[in-house]
């Protein structure tokens, strides 16, 4: 049910933006394996915003390193579970370090 992403640094090379994707999709998460598959689910959501985050934004340009986590909860069946909490996800991308 619940996941995360533990802080990791994303080398990032504008003119290689194939090798950030790779690095970003190859990010593993930890957890539990009560609802396997609604994690998969969101702990690939994750990586789609990570590396959405990392291209849309001017530090794109700038930045070669950033700085990820991510983590959440997903119920069976993406539906509410009584004693549990809801199903929700956070994401994190910052700068780390600048190109100089």
């Amino acid at each position: 049910m619940s996941w995360s992403i533990n802080s990791t640094e994303i080398k990032h090379d504008p003119e290689n933006i194939e090798a950030t994707r790779e690095a970003v999709f190859a990010l593993v998460a930890s957890g539990n394996e009560q609802a396997p598959d609604e994690r998969d689910d969101q702990v690939t959501e994750a990586k789609h915003v990570i590396f959405d985050m990392i291209m849309s934004g001017g530090a794109s340009k700038t930045a070669s390193v950033f700085m990820v986590w991510a983590s959440g909860h997903a119920n069976k069946g993406h539906v509410h579970v009584e004693g549990y909490s809801n199903d929700h996800m956070s994401v994190n991308v910052s700068v780390n370090k600048y190109r100089e």
